[in-house]
């Protein structure tokens, strides 16, 4: 190129008034989708994905500092960041930093959609640089000086640049963090209120950052219209009208003898309106539809209006068959305590933040109407089982058996300090040897206090199923745990030292049998309101904070099966464990 085309096509740019047409509008021109990683190839249609639009126009606004977007699988969010990539080049250029779950899925997505997309893009391609070196496969220098990386959230390329546009793709994946050093990256023009941050996933855990970007957003859900009334809703997954009759995604539950017949099934499945109860069927038209009368709704009104979040669920652009199939399966697998499937389901078709809350939404623990104080005239046995926390805190239950493995919870709540524990258990006529502490944390001080009352201590071991024992007869057998002298190292021989009881137990054994009780296979393990909405509400939580999930073992590379607490609070269901320990001490659980 002659030098005075270079000096035209130079002054050209600088003197051409910057375009302001929306993102989409200026991509519907100028960018065509490549065959690799896009399932609608061609030129980009906007019309195709309404529910993009709001999102381009957040990105585009010069108030919207942090825009979060939670969706489900293949929804598109990374398709948002690889649209208005090439228009912020274009238009408003500034450092790109484009950061994905894995040094090798950036490598991927920068070769096979990034590299297709720019080098289609007329305007774009004009800007690619002719020194080669300057142009690689991750790391970009346009020829007018903006800067573009595509990268994993590896920390050392997550520091040191200053970044005025950021993209955080499946940031659940992301290691613990790893986000706060990537947005700290965009202070210097976060100062002067030019920075742009993208955080876009599928649902990852409650509180994790992911979920913290978007509640601190204004949580705007895609609502959908009623194609008989024009009844606007937002389509969940669990919906119950004020009478508890369902609307939503419903189906026909047809049985082949003790079995749901999946087939059947799966050909009644429907939407049904929230207000008229008006079924949708499950066809493209209705889904272009919702697609087109289809708005968002704000649910976070006390947002500032520089933090955008948005929301929607598999719902709307995804065969209701196969979502109501993947729930069943989910079922299926959490008949068998295997909440993992479960997890996938909310986490990846209806894009939410997995907590205990949905676990136990969707399996509700057993509850009865009965007076905790009134005799039941089946109990045997009543035991009160603690977990110790810092600064003198236990989570407690009481807990009361009968013969037959059935049992009714009395009370549970939070006590301070050992004297607590000890008028805790006569209030509720609990002897000393039938009150367990977990000697997990403090341990000595524990042993000294058990020997005192007369308790007995308690330690699980996470990596056993069973300890080894014998009879009185010599023959070998196996047990969910095993007793020991708990020695508080307190006194000498002459002073009579005295010991606890100390009991270790195969936890994951234990939480299998707790986990039965809980699912009401077998004896009836009941529960009743004994304290506020609130405390009911964190007991059940509680409870459903731990499950299965399968994972590889680092030394063999087999996939076994682990029992996690992601959110780490399980204090209540740890003292159930210990109340399954004491009746399988009185015999009235089989060991």
């Amino acid at each position: 190129m002659e030098s005075y085309e270079l000096i035209r096509d130079a002054w050209r740019r600088a003197c051409s008034p910057p375009d302001r047409r929306p993102i989409y509008e200026w991509a519907e021109q100028h960018v065509r989708l490549p065959t690799s990683g896009f399932t609608v190839t061609g030129p980009y249609h906007s019309d195709y994905s309404r529910h993009f639009l709001a999102i381009f126009e957040s990105l585009q606004s010069e108030t919207v500092r942090t825009v979060t977007l939670m969706k489900p699988t293949r929804g598109g969010g990374s398709m948002i960041a690889d649209l208005w990539l090439p228009w912020v080049i274009c238009n408003d250029a500034g450092p790109f930093q484009f950061n994905m779950q894995t040094d090798k899925i950036a490598q991927e997505h920068a070769e096979t959609r990034t590299q297709a997309i720019l080098t289609a893009c007329p305007p774009v391609a004009s800007l690619f640089h002719e020194d080669r070196h300057k142009t690689r496969k991750q790391e970009f220098i346009f020829s007018n000086g903006m800067p573009l990386w595509i990268q994993g959230p590896a920390l050392s390329r997550l520091q040191s640049k200053a970044i005025r546009y950021q993209v955080n793709d499946e940031l659940w994946e992301w290691p613990e963090g790893r986000h706060a050093h990537a947005i700290a990256r965009t202070a210097d023009f976060a100062e002067i209120q030019s920075s742009k941050v993208y955080n876009c996933s599928q649902g990852g855990f409650e509180f994790d950052p992911l979920d913290q970007a978007w509640k601190a957003g204004d949580q705007q859900e895609w609502e959908i219209v009623c194609l008989k009334c024009d009844h606007r809703m937002i389509p969940e997954w669990s919906n119950f009208r004020e009478d508890k009759s369902r609307w939503g995604i419903v189906w026909d539950k047809h049985k082949r003898g003790d079995d749901y017949d999946r087939a059947k099934i799966l050909e009644s499945v429907r939407f049904e309106c929230e207000k008229c109860g008006h079924p949708h069927s499950d066809t493209p038209r209705t889904r272009k539809e919702w697609n087109r009368l289809g708005a968002y709704r704000p649910t976070n009104h006390t947002a500032p209006p520089s933090l955008k979040s948005f929301h929607w669920t598999s719902i709307i652009h995804r065969s209701w068959s196969v979502i109501v199939g993947k729930w069943l399966d989910a079922i299926e697998a959490l008949k068998r305590g295997d909440l993992e499937l479960l997890q996938q389901f909310f986490q990846k078709e209806m894009a939410r933040s997995w907590s205990e809350q949905l676990a136990f939404e969707t399996s509700p623990i057993h509850e009865e109407a009965y007076e905790v104080k009134s005799k039941w005239d089946a109990e045997q046995f009543r035991f009160l089982t603690c977990d110790k926390q810092a600064e003198g805190l236990y989570y407690f239950v009481v807990r009361a058996w009968a013969g037959n493995g059935e049992s009714r919870r009395l009370d549970h709540g939070k006590l301070y300090g050992y004297t607590e524990i000890d008028e805790k258990a006569k209030a509720w006529g609990v002897p000393p040897n039938r009150v367990f502490i977990d000697s997990g944390y403090e341990t000595k001080e524990v042993y000294f206090h058990c020997t005192i009352y007369g308790w007995n201590a308690t330690k699980g071991d996470g990596n056993r199923d069973h300890y080894l024992g014998k009879l009185r007869d010599g023959k070998t057998v196996r047990r969910s745990y095993s007793t020991f002298r708990g020695d508080p190292e307190r006194g000498s021989p002459k002073q009579k030292r005295r010991f606890c009881l100390g009991i270790l137990f195969a936890e994951r054994t234990l939480q299998t049998r707790l986990q039965r009780l809980v699912d009401n296979k077998g004896a009836t393990w009941a529960t009743t309101p004994t304290g506020t909405e609130e405390e009911e509400t964190d007991y059940k939580r509680q409870i459903a904070s731990t499950y299965r999930r399968r994972v590889p073992d680092k030394t063999t590379g087999r996939t076994t099966e682990k029992w996690v607490c992601p959110s780490g609070a399980n204090h209540l269901r740890d003292c159930e464990i210990l109340q399954v320990l004491g009746a399988i001490l009185a015999g009235v659980i089989e060991d």
